[in-house]
């Protein structure tokens, strides 16, 4: 959401693609969504870490346990 936020203010995207403060809100909320129970983990450290996510969603770590 930060970085969205960043974008839209500092790097004027709003202006430049010209969008809204309505559809500038719109994006900052559907940030937020994207945001919320994100364990802020990228995938290598997922799969190295051996956690569920990995298990759950990397079909080729899946694939070379089984």
């Amino acid at each position: 959401m930060q970085t969205c936020h960043i974008y839209l203010n500092k790097g004027n995207i709003s202006e430049l693609i010209g969008i809204s403060a309505l559809e500038s809100l719109s994006f900052l909320i559907s940030s937020l969504m994207h945001d919320l129970n994100h364990p802020g983990l990228n995938n290598a450290y997922q799969v190295n870490s051996l956690s569920k996510h990995a298990l759950r969603y990397n079909g080729k770590f899946i694939n070379n346990i089984n």
